[in-house]
């Protein structure tokens, strides 16, 4: 038998899902936090811990979205200096079960904040690279 094509239902469908596709995944990740929070246990201390990391993402976010692109690479070199107060915040923090709220943000703290101290030193070396004057004539 030869495959059928498929209904213009199922092109309907689809092309509903992909016009939608941020939508459905905002709607789906506020049923999963609806859902965990109906359904655990969590002690308002951790929701706490949860809460300011999640502050404090999108306020990196709105900062470095509202900067201009000629100003990204000073804005890193500034952001090197917060990333390392974040890493020794998140270090001080990884004591308690590892399987806790609290650490889990802390673990993620420490690894996020060093791939973007590593990478803030490379575009600074880079960009400094650019202005270095070549001492051979």
């Amino acid at each position: 038998l030869a495959p059928r094509a498929p209904d213009a239902s199922v092109d309907e469908v689809l092309a509903w899902l992909k016009a939608h596709r941020d939508e459905i995944a905002l709607g789906l990740g506020a049923a999963v936090v609806l859902g965990l929070g109906v359904a655990v246990d969590i002690p308002e201390q951790e929701l706490t811990h949860v809460g300011h990391f999640v502050l404090s993402l999108l306020i990196g976010h709105f900062t470095v979205a509202g900067v201009t692109p000629a100003l990204h690479t000073p804005l890193i070199a500034v952001t090197n200096a917060i990333s390392g107060i974040i890493v020794v915040g998140g270090m001080l923090q990884l004591s308690g079960p590892l399987l806790s709220a609290r650490v889990g943000c802390a673990l993620a703290a420490v690894f996020l904040s060093s791939i973007n101290i590593a990478g803030g030193f490379a575009v600074t070396q880079r960009m400094l690279g650019l202005f270095r004057q070549d001492i051979r004539r």
